[in-house]
C-alpha cells in the first residue's frame, strides 16, 4: 500500500475554484469530479449535512406512504455486487 502524506488529522484546503462555486450554490451540495479516480464527490458545510438527511428521509417517506417503492430483489443485488467485484 503506498504511504500518503495526508492524516487523520488533517483537513485539506479547498482551492479558490470550489470556494467559489460553493459561494454560487450555498444551498446544494457541490459535485467535484475526481479524473484520477473516476468518482464524483459531494462537498457541502458541514452544518448543511443533518438538513440534508432530513430531507432525503423526508423524500423516501413519501415515497413510500405513495406507493412508489420497486420491489427489492436481494438475490440479484448480490449476484450484481459480486459481477461488479469480480
Amino acid at each position: 500500500m503506498p504511504t500518503s502524506w495526508y492524516t487523520d488529522g488533517m483537513s485539506p484546503k479547498l482551492t479558490p475554484e470550489i470556494l467559489e462555486a460553493l459561494r454560487q450554490q450555498p444551498e446544494r451540495p457541490l459535485r467535484v469530479y475526481d479524473e484520477q479516480g473516476d468518482k464524483v464527490y459531494l462537498v457541502v458545510a458541514e452544518e448543511s449535512l443533518p438538513t440534508l438527511w432530513e430531507d432525503y428521509l423526508r423524500a423516501e417517506i413519501s415515497n413510500i406512504e405513495r406507493g412508489e417503492v420497486a420491489d427489492w430483489n436481494v438475490d440479484a443485488t448480490i449476484a450484481e455486487a459480486e459481477q461488479r467485484r469480480a
